[in-house]
């Protein structure tokens, strides 16, 4: 009987057909997570590929500086073990990009997925340091909602790091999770991807743009 192999947490999170090619992604990295199905649909459910929505569809304005809405993304170069994130904030009439890179002994070895973790909490810090009470983050990997909400176990210093300060700000600002589909054609989705890839040239761990709208 054909088997489906679900990797939540590994090298390139996702659904595999064979043992083979799931063991690539899990073996060998840290603290990984993956799980055999019997059909696609309940490995595509583990790893979080349900409930994507269109970005299009969300109802908050954007214009108001009251609600923030981000795009985030992480990125990793495998010959120089580096990780970089990347963050496009729509708010008050502006677009904020937070970007950058690092190679941080204690997350390299989580490779992209440090990137995505990194660009959410940089994007959270950013809306408190400036008041903000209510933020859209939109993202294309599951976990990034999974371990802020704790419905994923937290076994590492970066997933548990994450959880924990997003639970230090549950009660000054509201965050609202949006999933969409990685590689949608959704202009904000493929700014924010090319900014994580160009920030693995950057020579800082953070830096900030803005421009007006």
């Amino acid at each position: 009987m054909a088997k489906f192999y679900g990797v939540r947490f590994g090298r390139n999170p996702g659904v595999y057909n064979t043992w083979d090619e799931c063991k690539k992604e899990v073996d060998g990295f840290p603290s990984a997570e993956y799980k055999s199905f019997k059909t696609r649909d309940e490995a595509e459910a583990y790893v979080g590929f349900v409930d994507e929505i269109e970005a299009e569809k969300a109802t908050k304005d954007v214009g108001s500086d009251l609600v923030m809405r981000a795009y985030i993304d992480g990125s990793y170069d495998k010959s120089k073990k580096i990780y970089s994130y990347g963050s496009v904030i729509t708010w008050n009439g502006k677009k904020i990009k937070l970007f950058g890179a690092d190679n941080d002994p204690r997350f390299v070895d989580f490779r992209n997925v440090a990137g995505e973790i990194i660009s959410a909490t940089r994007t959270l810090q950013f809306a408190i340091e400036n008041g903000v009470r209510e933020v859209e983050i939109y993202y294309d990997y599951a976990g990034i909602e999974k371990w802020a909400t704790r419905e994923w176990k937290r076994n590492n210093v970066l997933t548990q790091g994450y959880s924990d300060y997003v639970k230090s700000i549950e009660s000054d600002i509201s965050i609202r999770f949006v999933k969409v589909k990685a590689h949608s054609g959704l202009r904000e989705n493929d700014e924010v991807d090319q900014l994580a890839k160009d920030a693995l040239k950057s020579t800082e761990k953070h830096n900030m743009e803005v421009e007006n709208l």
